[in-house]
């Protein structure tokens, strides 16, 4: 996958995420040997652990997308490392075929209802009574119980429909279809809803970045050349003996001697030492990036601000090996898009 291009959604994705939430809302809506389905269950794994997930995505979203769990996972990769607007994209995309599951497990339920009659209940060894778990009920109920009352479980539908351990048949089913309606308000409350802001939310994110993305085109190498990579980005070659008093700084890469290293450690980390290198006001710097990464638009931000204090840069590209000069050529349009002196690479 070449990364400076668009990145785009199999719409098969979207299909099979539509087609897996019916499954599941099939599966749980199979009666039981007893003919009735545990509200309890329901709500586990239609409400429960979707909420859940979308908290921690929300969680996660605070901490940024540099500490995000697909961050993480593809930061070992030799082969591409997502700049910040294609995490955003990717994660995007992610929230949007979770929704996308969550709208099919509501349709399945919806077309269950027409065409089956559903018979509901709860049963749980913690609670006895109906008392205590009333108050749960109603604080579930809270955002939709003024809009919508019937949706709002009352005490006579909690009595009529617990089951009981001892004779099954004790169980009322005149009223165990009323509670459609809770379980139908729960899922848009608890589920949709959260996963549509987070679909919204991260869409909007990826927008602004795609709106002010830095576009870096790869300058084509010359067809006649079949010993140069590509041409410098500059007329005037530079060497690293030329640059032997700059301030060395480490890009994705592990710094030996203590020096300065930037993109493996947290956000926080990065700025501080950025902060302390922009104090010590050094003379210049020497950018050591790795060939088998992709330039990013943190790294960007942290060139600019330093092109504005007046520091000479200069660019140079680590253990290059023919496996992945594929990306040397992106990183000489990001030197020469940022007035930096391309180096040599090294081996």
């Amino acid at each position: 996958m070449n990364t400076t291009d668009t990145l785009t959604l199999p719409k098969w994705l979207i299909l099979v995420s539509f087609i897996a939430g019916m499954m599941l809302a099939t599966a749980v809506l199979n009666y039981p040997n007893d003919g009735r389905i545990n509200v309890f269950w329901i709500l586990l794994l239609w409400v429960g652990l979707p909420l859940l997930g979308s908290i921690l995505s929300t969680l996660q979203l605070v901490r940024g997308v540099r500490n995000s769990w697909l961050t993480q996972i593809l930061k070992p990769s030799r082969y591409w490392q997502p700049k910040p607007i294609q995490a955003w994209w990717i994660i995007s995309r992610l929230q949007g075929l979770w929704l996308v599951f969550g709208i099919g497990t509501l349709s399945m339920f919806t077309i269950q209802l027409f065409i089956s009659d559903l018979a509901f209940g709860w049963s749980t060894t913690l609670l006895s009574s109906s008392d205590a778990l009333l108050k749960l009920m109603q604080l579930i109920s809270t955002p939709w119980a003024a809009l919508w009352p019937q949706a709002a479980p009352d005490l006579n539908l909690l009595d009529t429909t617990q089951f009981n351990r001892i004779d099954a048949h004790t169980t009322s089913f005149q009223d165990a279809s009323r509670w459609w309606p809770f379980i139908m308000a729960s899922i848009i409350t608890y589920n949709l809803l959260p996963r549509s802001l987070l679909a919204i939310a991260t869409y909007v994110k990826w927008h602004r970045l795609h709106s002010s993305e830095l576009r870096i085109a790869p300058t084509q190498a010359p067809a006649a050349s079949s010993q140069t990579l590509a041409p410098q980005p500059f007329d005037q070659a530079y060497h690293l003996d030329d640059w032997h008093a700059a301030t060395c700084v480490y890009w994705q890469m592990s710094a030996p001697n203590n020096r300065y290293s930037l993109g493996l450690n947290d956000w926080n980390e990065d700025q501080r030492v950025w902060k302390e290198l922009m104090d010590m006001s050094p003379h210049s710097i020497l950018w050591k990036v790795k060939s088998s990464c992709t330039p990013m638009a943190e790294l960007s931000d942290w060139i600019t601000e330093a092109n504005s204090k007046g520091i000479k840069q200069a660019l140079q590209v680590h253990h290059s090996n023919p496996e992945t000069d594929r990306h040397q050529l992106s990183w000489q349009a990001f030197a020469q898009k940022h007035a930096l002196v391309w180096m040599e690479p090294s081996t």
